[in-house]
């Protein structure tokens, strides 16, 4: 049988070259395509999950899979229980209930799916999530690998890293919580259009609308340099 793990788990966008990466980005990230669904929301790697105070997780996998992680800003789900007592023969499905806790249910708390196989590692496969909370209300434009989407208080891009991607506002914002990384940082001319070349790695940033009622939004951009193929 074939094994795997599976870890659970924002102008224009310009379709430019990738750029040549720093030291620090030349590690190896792979792109995100596990596929599932939460509460009837379907997801292909990356995705925003409307709030509820209850979810129920649905993840696909196109191979065998024997070993399984899910884990949030505050829990790693154990592996052997959750196969053992959530997997769906053949081993390419699995049905889980997520609780979360107050602490996972405020603020930025993303969920990642990881899926690795021990005898083809090329089939691994990986999910990230993030769900709307209510502190994060805030509409806003996606632009995304030349994709645009209306979005609510959270929005979620993919990206190869160095590639330019955006984000649109209809009231000037401000980065709400500049505590973030450097390369994390979008640019603006006018506080409504925000660009951000995506780095090597995870990015979230809030939002605040300038005006009352200085409503939040929630912008995360995941960046990649190794493609998965589902």
């Amino acid at each position: 049988m074939k094994y795997l793990i599976l870890c659970v788990l924002l102008s224009s966008c310009a379709s430019i070259p990738q750029t040549s990466l720093p030291p620090s980005m030349q590690q190896t990230i792979p792109n995100y395509t596990l596929s599932g669904s939460v509460n009837g929301t379907a997801f292909s790697g990356v995705a925003v999950i409307p709030w509820s105070s209850q979810y129920d997780v649905k993840v696909e996998s196109s191979v065998d899979v024997d070993y399984m992680t899910i884990s949030t800003c505050a829990r790693d789900i154990p592996i052997t229980s959750a196969i053992s007592v959530y997997w769906t023969l053949p081993h390419n499905s699995i049905d889980y209930p997520y609780l979360p806790d107050p602490l996972e249910n405020h603020g930025s708390c993303l969920m990642r799916i990881d899926a690795f196989n021990k005898k083809n590692p090329a089939n691994n496969a990986f999910a990230i999530l993030d769900f709307e909370t209510p502190d994060a209300t805030l509409p806003a434009t996606n632009v995304c690998n030349g994709a645009v989407e209306t979005t609510g208080g959270v929005s979620v891009c993919q990206s190869k890293a160095g590639l330019l991607q955006e984000i649109v506002f209809q009231t000037p914002v401000e980065i709400y919580k500049p505590a973030i990384a450097a390369d994390c940082v979008p640019t603006t001319n006018d506080n409504l259009v925000w660009k951000l070349t995506v780095p090597l790695h995870d990015c979230v940033v809030y939002f605040q609308q300038i005006a009352k009622p200085h409503a939040l939004h929630r912008a995360d951009w995941f960046g990649w340099n190794q493609p998965v193929v589902p």
